[in-house]
């Protein structure tokens, strides 16, 4: 229960933060596929479910890699 109650409040730290800028947080669970260099998207095998990403980068996240 602890890690969920510090999970909780960083996530709401980052989103309120966040809300108005060039960025934006993610709370598990999803899936996120990591290609190796510019392996297909077929062929990714390196998954992670992460349980707070924040993404400060405006370029959007390809929908195919998160599950």
């Amino acid at each position: 229960m602890r890690h969920q109650k510090i999970l909780g409040a960083l996530f709401y730290q980052f989103y309120d933060y966040l809300k108005d800028k060039h960025g934006e947080a993610y709370c598990a669970p999803f899936d996120l596929r990591l290609p190796d260099g510019d392996e297909k998207e077929k062929n990714i095998q390196t998954v992670v479910e992460p349980r707070l990403s924040i993404k400060l980068h405006p370029a959007p996240i390809k929908k195919k890699l998160l599950h």
